[in-house]
């Protein structure tokens, strides 16, 4: 059987590749044996194709809340019951999770020694979620994580030609920008970031990310013990994503045209019930500010159908 590896492919943008895999006999039971090795015998020459494809592989193996894992989200319309009322969100992936200390640490490796300067971030685990994570590590992470994986990065400065690797701007965090024909990985705009809590086109109305009881989707100050948990262990929304009510905020892309802030959505392990709604849009903050109760999920253009 090789549904497990098209659904893979194809999450990846590498259906072409089907047939090779195919006519060497590879099925889904054997794909957590698959080497780096392998894949060059079987012609794939691209490190990237080579690196995205063994990272898809682990994810799948690790469950529905693996790290790697994008959900793909068909557009539309905010509702009315929104702060955002009448905004168009145009079809794009986002996180199934947030960002965990495991994939975290795995980029952050590669990256400083390829020019990009981070933080170090904080996890209780490889499952929990990263946080004291600012605004401009998250940046710097979602470009690091796009050329590792042999994509074209997203953020650039002022506009010019390269990416974004290290610094915090005198000026603030508008002078960071955004190539928006990149296929890399990027934060969620405040909007997407709203449309994908409701459940997109699939919404049921909740008050929460998959549930108008957020004891079902969501670790919040009364459950939670004041700390994050590992992802994935509360109830998923109508599109399969984790943890969108609670546990930590999660930064946004938006820019403020008066102020250098960035928006946080979500709630936290540490706040009430009314802060982890859908709708609840947390005042701005400082994008080099480092909070325990921060942390971040990607997202990327639209680059595949949607069922």
């Amino acid at each position: 059987m090789t549904q497990r590896l098209e659904t893979i492919l194809q999450e990846q943008g590498l259906t072409a590749l089907l047939d090779k895999f195919v006519e060497q006999g590879v099925t889904d039971s054997i794909l957590g044996d698959l080497t780096d090795a392998d894949l060059r015998e079987l012609g794939i020459k691209k490190l990237g194709e080579r690196r995205r494809l063994l990272s898809g592989f682990n994810a799948a193996l690790a469950g529905p809340a693996a790290p790697s894992m994008m959900a793909a989200v068909e557009g539309g319309q905010l509702p009315r019951t929104s702060d955002l009322a009448g905004t168009q969100v145009d079809s794009f992936e986002i996180g199934r999770q947030a960002v965990i200390g495991e994939e975290w640490q795995l980029v952050r490796s590669w990256a400083v020694t390829h020019g990009f300067g981070f933080e170090v971030g904080s996890a209780a685990s490889r499952r929990h979620p990263i946080s004291k994570i600012g605004w401009y590590d998250a940046v710097k992470w979602c470009n690091a994580k796009s050329v590792m994986e042999g994509l074209d990065p997203v953020y650039g400065v002022r506009g010019k030609t390269g990416y974004f690797m290290s610094g915090e701007f005198p000026y603030g965090s508008n002078e960071v920008t955004l190539n928006s024909q990149a296929n890399g990985y990027r934060l969620p705009t405040e909007e997407e970031w709203e449309w994908a809590a409701r459940g997109g086109r699939k919404s049921q109305g909740y008050r929460f990310a998959g549930s108008s009881n957020l004891n079902a989707v969501g670790w919040f100050l009364d459950i939670s013990g004041g700390s994050a948990h590992p992802v994935g262990e509360k109830a998923a929304n109508e599109l399969g994503l984790y943890d969108m009510s609670g546990n930590l905020w999660e930064w946004c892309w938006n820019p403020d045209p008066s102020y250098s802030g960035r928006r946080l959505r979500g709630g936290s392990c540490a706040d009430s019930e009314d802060y982890c709604t859908v709708t609840y849009r947390y005042n701005v903050a400082d994008p080099d500010y480092r909070n325990v109760f921060y942390g971040f999920r990607v997202a990327r253009n639209a680059h595949i159908a949607v069922a």
